[in-house]
């Protein structure tokens, strides 16, 4: 079964919603760096949601578990560059995965099967017609 095409070619620019969600989480997460009582509440609820053996305890014995242990982190020069090498890093490889054309090499490789953008195919290379497999035959 072939299923048609979600877009009726190729897209220009990027449609909001897929850069809504990524721009909100961005936008919103220095109050979690900034501001201690988010830092907080965040950290407890992620010491809820791993603490498997309190979970089951609720769901299974049907007692309401106590609340883990939530040791809030410590800051460390090393972790915080770490952080921004690794979100500089993500920033650039997704914008030249975004932004970067698609001609030859290992990009034309990687591209879709039946995508439009110009690259290497069975069309355009060297030596190819309707009735002649290769070059070389």
């Amino acid at each position: 079964m072939r299923r048609s095409p979600e877009t009726s070619g190729r897209l220009r620019r990027i449609p909001v919603p897929p850069l809504a969600v990524p721009a909100a989480l961005l936008a919103s997460s220095p109050a979690v760096g900034v501001i201690p009582a988010v830092a907080s509440a965040v950290g407890r609820a992620g010491a809820l949601f791993t603490d498997t053996g309190g979970y089951r305890r609720t769901v299974l014995d049907g007692r309401t578990a106590a609340a883990p242990v939530y040791v809030p982190p410590h800051w460390q020069t090393t972790g915080i560059l770490f952080g921004l090498l690794s979100t500089a890093l993500a920033i650039t490889l997704a914008t030249l995965a975004v932004r970067r054309p698609v001609h030859t090499g290992t990009a034309a490789l990687l591209a879709p099967y039946g995508d439009s953008s110009p690259g290497i195919s069975a069309t355009t290379s060297p030596g190819w017609s309707p009735g002649r497999h290769c070059s070389r035959c």
